[in-house]
This record gives structure tokens, sequence and C-alpha cells, in this order.
């Protein structure tokens, strides 16, 4: 039985839902005949007990028959074949069960997602999910605090957005300091018309920066959020006003910091 076990691949059947001590019983079942629980359980080399518990959920699964004879109870295995026509109905119940499954994930997508994100970490995840999304992103809000919180991060975030060729459209305080990216476009704006928080909208989501201590970030997963904000922004984006070239220059993000009033 251990030279069965050694050369044969057991673990498709436990793929198919054989336990490993059920799998022992149908082999030595297999190699043996009909036999009593004893002669199993010797074959497959665990205690009777635990036999008799295994015999009885192979039964209940069809792969295993039992009957009396001459007052002892024996136990047959299911022929191989078995094997294939359990797996192949397996198989059509699956396939019989994918349209109202594939019912169940087409409404989770239409469903709005709220997640929440905490500390410098958590606004980190999201500014990698922009990256990841790789569309044309707006933004507009409180920018200063990306540099000052997240100095480092926020100068290679900017240098992965120009190498990967996605652009954005920003709306800044006029009186901010910043850098942007060779494939970003802003316009200033009075500080009047940018609120402490800072807001992203990229693809069919919406993320709201807050400035807390510790800062937190907010993302819904929503497509009406998200035409809701890109409203607002091309708003503000008609208002606001552009740099001049010089202003532009000053803030790339190979440059230095530059204070854009004028």
């Amino acid at each position: 039985m251990l030279f069965i076990m050694n050369n044969m691949d057991t673990e498709i059947l436990r793929r198919i839902g054989f336990s490993e001590q059920e799998t022992k019983l149908y082999l030595a079942l297999l190699a043996l005949g009909p036999v009593t629980a004893t002669a199993a359980a010797s074959e497959a080399g665990i205690d009777r007990a635990t036999a008799y518990r295994f015999l009885s959920s192979l039964q209940a699964k069809g792969f295993v028959s039992s009957f009396m004879t001459e007052g002892a109870t024996y136990f047959s295995a299911a022929s191989p074949t078995k094997l294939v026509e359990d797996t192949k109905e397996k198989l059509a119940r699956v396939k019989g069960l994918v349209p109202e499954l594939a019912r169940l994930e087409s409404s989770a997508k239409g469903r709005t997602r709220v997640e929440l994100y905490k500390g410098t970490e958590g606004l980190k995840a999201i500014l990698k999910e922009v990256l990841a999304e790789g569309e044309e992103y707006t933004f507009f809000g409180e920018v200063e605090k990306f540099f000052s919180e997240l100095p480092a991060y926020t100068d290679l975030w900017l240098e992965r957005v120009e190498r990967a060729g996605i652009r954005g459209r920003l709306v800044l305080n006029e009186s901010s300091e910043f850098k942007v990216a060779r494939t970003e476009r802003y316009r200033l704006i009075g500080k009047d018309f940018i609120s402490k928080i800072s807001v992203w909208t990229y693809g069919r989501k919406t993320a709201f920066f807050i400035w807390s201590s510790p800062p937190f970030g907010i993302v819904i997963d929503d497509p009406d959020v998200a035409k809701s904000n890109l409203n607002i922004f091309n708003f503000l984006w008609a208002k606001a006003r552009r740099p001049d070239k010089a202003s532009v220059r000053s803030t790339r993000r190979t440059g230095g910091y530059a204070r854009t009033t004028q």
C-alpha cells in the first residue's frame, strides 16, 4: 500500500474532495477487494475507529458500498470510473451556476464602494492606484501637504508619472509652493476657491485626502461621483488663470520648489 501511495499522484483525489484518510482507504479497498473495516484499516495504516468514520463518509459520497455476510460487514470501493462521472456531474453543476454568478458579479460592479485609508502609507497606496489606473487624472485643493508630509515619495511619484506618460490637470492655490511633472498642466486660482483637502479624480474613482493628524484618504468608486467632481474641476479650470512660461519652468519636477504668486 505504501508503494502504491508513493507512486501515484494521490493529490488529485484530494483536489476532488477526498481527505487523506479517505484516499488511503479507497486505494486500500481497490487493492484488496471486499474486506472488513479492520483489514482496510490495516492496509491503509490507520486505526480501526478512524477507518469506520471515513468509510462512512466515503459511503455517503457514493465511493464505497457495504454488505453483510456471515455476521460481518464488508466494504468495497466503487469503480474508478465513478470518479470521472462524479467530476463531470460537479462540472455540469458549476457551469449551470455560472450565469447566476456572473449576474452577481455584474451587480457588484455597479455598486458604490467606499474605502478608507489611514496614515501616510495609506495615502501612498492611493497614489500608487492612480499610477496603476494609468488614465488622465484631475486634481484640485491642498497641494503643499504632499511635499511636506510625503516629500521623498511625492518626488518619486512625479518621476513615475512622467515615465509612464500619464497626463494630469491641476487647479492650485496661486500662492502655494509645489512641483509638477512634465506631463501635468496646471492653472492657478485664488485661495478662496481652494479647500483644505485634496481631491483626485481618476477613472471612475474619486479620492479625498484629509490632512488631519494622522491624515486620511477616502476613495469612492462610483462613476456618478467621479463625474460630479469632474464637473466641479472643469468649472474651476475655466475660472483659473494660466501660469506664464517662467512659472511653468520653475515648477517642473527637476527644478526647485517655486512660489507662483504673480
